[in-house]
C-alpha cells in the first residue's frame, strides 16, 4: 500500500495540567449558556457533566491559566518535533 509505519512516543508532559485551560476554553464557548442561567436546563447537572465544569471554571485563576499555557505550549513544541519527523521521512 505504499506505507511507511514510524514508530513514535508521545513525549511524556504534565498534560492534565492543561486541563483546567481546555475545560476554561469550552467553557467560555458556552459563556452566555451559563451566564443566562439557561445552563440549569441542560439534562445532566452531576458534579462530571458540562454545566458543572462550566461553572466551576468562572473561577480558574490567572495563575493557573498561565501554568496551563505553558504546559500546553511545551506540548505544541515538542509534539511539533515528531510531526517533523513523520513529514522528514516522506522525503
Amino acid at each position: 500500500m505504499g506505507v511507511n509505519l514510524i514508530p513514535l512516543e508521545l513525549p511524556k508532559l504534565p498534560y492534565g495540567a492543561m486541563t483546567a485551560l481546555l475545560t476554561a476554553e469550552a467553557a467560555a464557548a458556552f459563556d452566555e449558556l451559563t451566564t443566562t442561567g439557561h445552563d440549569k436546563l441542560l439534562a445532566e447537572q452531576s458534579a462530571d457533566d458540562w454545566p458543572n465544569a462550566f461553572r466551576v471554571s468562572r473561577s480558574i485563576l490567572p495563575s493557573n491559566t498561565s501554568r496551563a499555557n505553558r504546559a500546553r505550549t511545551l506540548a505544541i513544541q515538542q509534539v511539533s518535533k515528531l510531526f517533523e519527523q513523520v513529514t522528514s521521512s516522506l522525503h
